[in-house]
């Protein structure tokens, strides 16, 4: 058996190829670096600045896959951002009443730090309008 045969009884080889791939799929900046290629170009003057649909959903459905893969999908998902409207949706008090978004009940310290949490993801934000969100929740 030359140096390049592998026996694939050989246990050793196996140990070894499982090692390697989990190097491979523990390694954060390797995973941000394949998850980044679901962003668009990072212009922001760009129509297609945005993540598009099929791309979000993508990285949600990597994030939901595979433990190691949660944080540097979401960082990829909540890097660019062009409203606010998906942060402050988290709260579960933020609720649609006919036409607008509005706070309806109170907003725990618990609220605030999943928001928070979500919020250190943002990299980049351009907001052309504030959508249909009640003035108030903005002050």
């Amino acid at each position: 058996m030359d140096a390049y045969s592998k026996d694939p009884l050989d246990l050793g080889s196996a140990n070894t190829k499982n090692a390697s791939q989990e190097a491979v799929l523990e390694n954060f900046d390797l995973l941000e670096n394949i998850f980044s290629f679901f962003e668009p170009p990072s212009d922001v003057s760009s129509a297609s600045w945005a993540l598009s649909l099929p791309g979000r959903q993508a990285l949600l459905n990597a994030a939901l896959t595979c433990k190691v893969f949660v944080d540097p999908a979401m960082d990829i998902l909540w890097r660019s951002m062009d409203s606010l409207t998906p942060l402050v949706k988290i709260l579960p008090t933020f609720v649609m009443i006919g036409t607008e978004y509005t706070v309806n009940g109170a907003i725990l310290d618990s609220h605030l730090r999943r928001v928070d949490d979500y919020a250190r993801r943002i990299r980049r934000l351009r907001l052309d309008s504030l959508h249909s969100v009640k003035r108030e929740i903005w002050h």
